[in-house]
Formats: structure tokens, C-alpha cells, sequence
């Protein structure tokens, strides 16, 4: 035998519950990534490819705002972009360990 469960409440009783509801979901549906972004100006001396027309940029996400103030500490963004008009950097983007790969500096005199 199958049972039906009704709900017999007056309009505005009705629309109270259905008011709960939402806010009671709204919690986990008011969730929001913050996204900061940087241009530079365009570069103004040049070497190589590299032209007056490029400049830097710089977009990262993160899941929670910076705190006012924000001094420096390492965060973890959830997505991030970084270009100098030739270069484009990702987090996709296959990175070299600087450990293993790092450019000899001359020595000091």
C-alpha cells in the first residue's frame, strides 16, 4: 500500500516554510571565490620580441577575501594567470623546479 503525505497549511504558513527553506540552503549556496586582477602600464623599453605594447598582468582566485590590511603571507589560490604580453602562465602551466634548473649567477667580485 502506498502512502501519500499531504501538507495542509494555510497560504501564508506555506510560504513561511518555503521562506526556512531557502535561507536555511543559502548557506552553502553563498559561497564565492574572490578574484583580484592587476594591468601594469605598457612596457616602455624594450629587449628581444618584447614590444611598448605589452605589459603585465596578473589574476588570481582565491576562495576567501584577503583580511583588511593584509600583510605578506603565502596564500593558495584556486586559479591564477600571469603574463607579460609573450608569456602566459598557469596553473596549468608546467613549472620548472628552481632547485634543479637554476641559472648560474657569475661570481661576485
Amino acid at each position: 500500500m502506498r502512502r501519500v503525505f499531504t501538507l495542509n497549511l494555510d497560504p501564508i504558513r506555506y510560504s513561511h516554510l518555503i521562506g526556512i527553506l531557502i535561507l536555511a540552503t543559502m548557506g552553502t549556496l553563498a559561497r564565492a571565490d574572490v578574484v583580484y586582477t592587476y594591468t601594469g602600464n605598457p612596457f616602455t623599453s624594450v629587449l628581444g620580441s618584447y614590444t611598448t605594447s605589452d605589459f603585465v598582468s596578473v589574476s588570481f582566485t582565491l576562495a576567501t577575501p584577503l583580511g583588511p590590511n593584509f600583510a605578506f603571507a603565502f596564500i593558495s589560490p584556486t586559479d591564477f594567470t600571469f603574463s607579460d604580453g609573450q608569456q602566459t602562465f598557469t596553473q596549468s602551466t608546467p613549472m620548472l623546479d628552481p632547485m634543479s634548473r637554476s641559472p648560474r649567477m657569475p661570481p661576485d667580485p
